[in-house]
């Protein structure tokens, strides 16, 4: 199960791989992967050597097992579906009301959406995203510029999430009207974990 169906993106996209790949959501977040295919491309690991980090764990198997028996036997990937709507498009239309609509957009799938946070030329800006997040927070929400949706997520958490960023966006849009919105910045600007050189 990815973020991106209920299933998967294969579901999704309605394409059946050769192989695919699964990740710690499987597990709820503990470690666990597994590879899976067609049994004429699974057969090769039978004469070929691989390895895990964590074989004998048998935490993430039980748990693994525990998800998959709670998206088979409740409607836990529905609500996953209809609470990131919710998120994802309450945030784009708090941004178009406080008129920040090319500056903070939430894009992708509702089970795994992406907050992009852009200066005035369209391009990424780190600063918006950096007082975004320390609004979000100083209210109670911590986040980093993804909505990973959960079957624990309810509509309180929904609402108090909306709520939050109905202040954030308000709050921003007189920032970002300033000559050095900056100045604002409480601690130090969030800085990409990862550079491409």
């Amino acid at each position: 199960m990815d973020s991106t169906s209920g299933w998967g993106g294969a579901e999704k996209f309605g394409v059946t791989p050769d192989l695919a790949c699964f990740g710690k959501a499987m597990g709820n977040g503990l470690p666990i992967a597994c590879v899976v295919g067609r049994a004429d491309v699974m057969k090769v690991f039978e004469d070929i050597f691989f390895s895990f980090t964590f074989g004998g764990e048998v935490a993430s198997m039980a748990a693994a097992m525990k998800v998959l028996d709670v998206l088979e036997t409740t409607d836990a990937l529905v609500r996953m579906d209809a609470n990131g709507r919710l998120l994802q498009e309450g945030l784009n239309a708090l941004a178009r009301e406080a008129g920040l609509q090319d500056r903070i957009k939430c894009i992708g799938y509702p089970f795994w959406s992406l907050i992009k946070f852009l200066d005035a030329d369209g391009k990424d800006s780190l600063l918006v995203r950096s007082l975004f997040t320390q609004e979000c927070v100083k209210r109670g929400v911590l986040l980093l510029a993804t909505h990973n949706m959960t079957a624990a997520h309810d509509p309180l958490a929904i609402e108090q999430t909306l709520r939050v960023y109905a202040e954030v966006c308000k709050t921003l849009a007189k920032w970002l009207g300033e000559a050095q919105p900056e100045e604002h910045l409480e601690g130090e600007m969030i800085q990409p974990v990862f550079k491409v050189r």
